[in-house]
């Protein structure tokens, strides 16, 4: 399941990327790991601009 935290991060995640959708935005990708540089949480393209979004 996780700690409180990991699920807390879960859900704010969901509601980033349900409201994403909501605006027409196709999610592409979810937790993306960029090697060692590190994670994106939410890769999203609106059309022909790819959304690259850190949620904190």
């Amino acid at each position: 399941m996780g700690t409180e935290r990991q699920v807390i991060g879960r859900r704010g995640e969901d509601l980033a990327v349900a409201e994403l959708e909501r605006q027409g935005m196709e999610v592409l990708a979810r937790n993306w790991r960029c090697g060692r540089l590190g994670e994106v949480d939410v890769v999203a393209l609106d059309r022909h601009l790819t959304s690259h979004t850190r949620l904190q």
